[in-house]
């Protein structure tokens, strides 16, 4: 196993202890992760990437911290339709 495999799996450990039993965790592509926070509305996903961030998500081999770009969404708020609705849009 490389260096950038162990560094995802870390993460992905650091990412799954800090989430809640219903949650879903995905790697989507090479280094990238999506987060499903089930019956979470934003300013809750906000409160708890804030306490992901505060805690860390370990450091880069050459010891740096490790960074993260997050982005947050919302269905209901951002008008979207059930993800059951392949292609349909705000119900």
């Amino acid at each position: 196993m490389n260096i950038g495999d162990t560094v995802l799996r870390h993460t992905a450990d650091v990412l799954r202890n800090d989430l809640r039993a219903g949650d879903i965790l995905l790697r989507w592509g090479g280094e990238e992760f999506v987060v499903l926070l089930p019956n979470t509305d934003c300013a809750a996903a906000q409160e708890a990437f804030a306490r992901l961030h505060a805690g860390g998500l370990g450091n880069r081999p050459d010891g740096r911290p490790l960074t993260v770009s997050i982005g947050i969404a919302e269905r209901r708020a951002d008008t979207a339709g059930h993800w059951r609705q392949s292609g349909r849009t705000g119900r």
